[in-house]
C-alpha cells in the first residue's frame, strides 16, 4: 500500500437517517472516514447532492473534519432525473459527471491510496474510476450484487406488468454477471452480497453482505417462543412495489390452511405509484385480515417482529435485504424464495426458516410454509450483522491488508 493517506470514496447515495443503500454508503462512508481522522488521512467522497447535505452535517456532529464532501446533481437540463423512479438513469448521468471530476484530480497531481466504489453496487452499472489510472490506489467494489428468480413474477396472483417483469429478470440474470466479471478485473478487491457472485468472480471476491444491525434498535425482552399453527400472525416489510410480490400472501391467506391467519404489511408504495394492494385483497375476501401499516421506522419494525409469529419475504430479486438478517437476529422464523438474495441472508443468519422453491409452486405450499415456519418457535441468530463488522472491514482494507487477511463475513 502506498505511503500517502488520501482515501476516495464514490457513493452515489448516502445518508446517516436512511435505510438500504443510502443507510450503507452512510455506515461505510462513517468508518472511512473515522479510520482516517485517527491515522491523518483525508477522504475525498462522491455523492449526489442530497446525500452530501445529510452526510456533512452528520459528519460535523461527530467531529469529523477530514472529509471532503463534493455533491452532484444532474444539470438543470436533467432536472427530470431526480424522479425516484428515474433513480438509475441519475445514477448514469452522476457517473459521468464524478468520473470526468476523479480525471481531473488525477491529471492534477491528486493520488489515493485506496478507492472504494460503495453505492450503488450493482453489476448492471459503472463504476466511475474503473479504468482509471490511479497509481498504486487499492481499487474496492462493493458490496455488490443481487440475486433474483424470474420464475417469482410468473406466480398467481399476479402483479400488472408480470411478463415485462419476469422476462427483464431472465435478461437481467444472462447479463448480469458477465458485466460484474468485467468490472472485476478492474478491481484489486470486490466484495459481494453472496457465494454465487463470488464463485463467478474468482480469487478477487470477497462475501460481505451490506448488513448492519446496531445493537440498540433491537427489541429488549424475551418475546414469546411458543410455536403456532392456527391463527398464526404474519409479518411483511417493504415498499409496496410489484417486486416484492406481496400479492403472493394475499393470495395465501385466501387458501384454506391459512383460513385464521392475519397478515400485516409495513411499508408504502414508492412516490408517484398507485396503491394496488388494499384493492386487491378486497377482491381475494381477506381485506378484513390484512393491516396495512404504511412506512414505518426500523426500531418499530424490529419491535413488530418480537410481536408476530412469522416473517415473509417473497421479493422477486434482492441484494441482501436486511431486514432478513434483522428478522434472524430478533428471532422470528422467515419464509422466503430459495434462488434470491433473502435466502442467501437467511442462510449466513443461521437459517432460521423455510426456503419455498418457485419451480415446484403453487399458492398452498407457501401457504403451508407459512403454517410450518410458524410452528418453528423463535431461534435468535448470532448477532453476525452487528456494526463492528464494517469498521474490521475498513481496517483490513485500508491498512493493506484487504487482499490477503480479511476473510468472508468478517
Amino acid at each position: 500500500m502506498s505511503d500517502y493517506k488520501v482515501f476516495l470514496v464514490s457513493a452515489f447515495a448516502c445518508h446517516p437517517e436512511m435505510s438500504s443503500e443510502a443507510g450503507i454508503g452512510w455506515q461505510f462512508l462513517l468508518e472511512i472516514c473515522e479510520y482516517a481522522a485517527e491515522n491523518d488521512a483525508q477522504v475525498i467522497a462522491f455523492m449526489n447532492r442530497r446525500s452530501a447535505a445529510a452526510t456533512s452535517v452528520a459528519l460535523e456532529e461527530r467531529g469529523i473534519t477530514c472529509a471532503k464532501l463534493v455533491g452532484i446533481d444532474p444539470p438543470r437540463s436533467l432536472g427530470f432525473l431526480l424522479d425516484p423512479r428515474l433513480t438509475r438513469l441519475e445514477y448514469l448521468a452522476w457517473f459521468i459527471a464524478v468520473r470526468s471530476a476523479i480525471k481531473r484530480l488525477v491529471s492534477q497531481g491528486s493520488r489515493f491510496s485506496v478507492a472504494w466504489h460503495v453505492t450503488f453496487a450493482s453489476e448492471l452499472l459503472p463504476v466511475p474510476f474503473a479504468n482509471l489510472d490511479l497509481g498504486r490506489g487499492f481499487k474496492v467494489w462493493g458490496p455488490v450484487g443481487s440475486s433474483g428468480d424470474w420464475r417469482v413474477f410468473l406466480l398467481k396472483p399476479r402483479e400488472g406488468r408480470w411478463l415485462v417483469d419476469a422476462m427483464l429478470q431472465w435478461c437481467r440474470n444472462q447479463v448480469s454477471v458477465a458485466i460484474a466479471r468485467r468490472t472485476a478485473r478492474e478491481m484489486d478487491l470486490v466484495l459481494t452480497q453472496s457465494p454465487q457472485l463470488k464463485l463467478a468472480l474468482g480469487e478477487r471476491a470477497q462475501v460481505f453482505p451490506n448488513l448492519v444491525i446496531p445493537a440498540d434498535l433491537l427489541p429488549r425482552g424475551t418475546p414469546s417462543t411458543e410455536p403456532k399453527s392456527k391463527g398464526i400472525s404474519i409479518l411483511a416489510a417493504g415498499h409496496l412495489v410489484p417486486r416484492k410480490r406481496f400479492a403472493l400472501l394475499l393470495g395465501a391467506l385466501a387458501s384454506p390452511e391459512l383460513k385464521d391467519a392475519s397478515l400485516t404489511i409495513a411499508g408504502a408504495p414508492l412516490p408517484g405509484t398507485s396503491a394496488y394492494l388494499p384493492s386487491l385483497a378486497e377482491t381475494l375476501g381477506v381485506r378484513g385480515r390484512v393491516n396495512f401499516l404504511g412506512k414505518v421506522n426500523r426500531k418499530k419494525l424490529l419491535e413488530l417482529m418480537s410481536e408476530h409469529d412469522v416473517f415473509a419475504h417473497c421479493a422477486a430479486r434482492e441484494g441482501a435485504p436486511g431486514v432478513v438478517g434483522e428478522a434472524a437476529t430478533v428471532g422470528i422464523p422467515i419464509v422466503t424464495f430459495n434462488l434470491t438474495g433473502a435466502a442467501a441472508v437467511l442462510r449466513a443468519s443461521g437459517g432460521h426458516g423455510i426456503e419455498v422453491d418457485s419451480r415446484n409452486f403453487d399458492i398452498h405450499r407457501l401457504s403451508s410454509a407459512l403454517v410450518a415456519a410458524a410452528g418453528m418457535g423463535r431461534n435468535s441468530a448470532p448477532p453476525v450483522w452487528d456494526q463492528d463488522r464494517i469498521r474490521t472491514k475498513v481496517e483490513f482494507v485500508v491498512s493493506g491488508r484487504g487482499d490477503a487477511e480479511a476473510s468472508d463475513l468478517a
